[in-house]
């Protein structure tokens, strides 16, 4: 991991976020969004992430070819219509328990993800650990990702 020309990039590690290291934050709002733009070099999948744990975590990514969407911490089989790209936007919205996830080439023109999510019960009661579900940036495969421009807001 390097901070270069107001980037952070992160060299892609594992095939999913359960055997990456996905870098967190952690919030204390019950609402909230994020977001980030992320371009690709190589054989990379990056991505946005609400993660728990490797076992239990819900976001997006893009590889430039196709977007998977996890839920529960495994790959879904939702197939998003999201078009190829090497350098796209990701955000994320937390209102108190429901994710809506979206998408966009430009950062102006965003597509809301068809898949929203229901995630109350990402906690230390199901996912065993004394932690909580926090925004995250995932970098897998074996190119590199370079982030740009994360944002957190909090919402009402």
């Amino acid at each position: 991991m390097r901070y270069e020309n107001s980037s952070l990039v992160v060299s892609g590690k594992g095939t999913s976020p359960s055997d990456s290291s996905p870098l967190a934050c952690v919030v204390g709002d019950q609402a909230y969004e994020i977001s980030v733009d992320i371009e690709l070099s190589g054989a990379a999948d990056g991505g946005l992430l609400l993660y728990f744990n490797e076992r239990l975590y819900v976001g997006l990514s893009h590889n430039g070819t196709r977007m998977s969407t996890f839920r529960a911490g495994r790959l879904d089989r939702w197939q998003e219509s999201a078009p190829a790209m090497r350098r796209f936007h990701l955000r994320i919205v937390n209102d108190r328990h429901v994710v809506t996830m979206f998408y966009s080439p430009d950062g102006e023109k965003w597509t809301r993800h068809g898949l929203r999510q229901e995630v109350s019960g990402y906690h230390h009661n199901t996912g065993g650990e004394l932690v909580s579900l926090r925004p995250a940036l995932y970098a897998g495969g074996s190119g590199e990702c370079r982030f740009r421009n994360f944002t957190y807001r909090a919402g009402r």
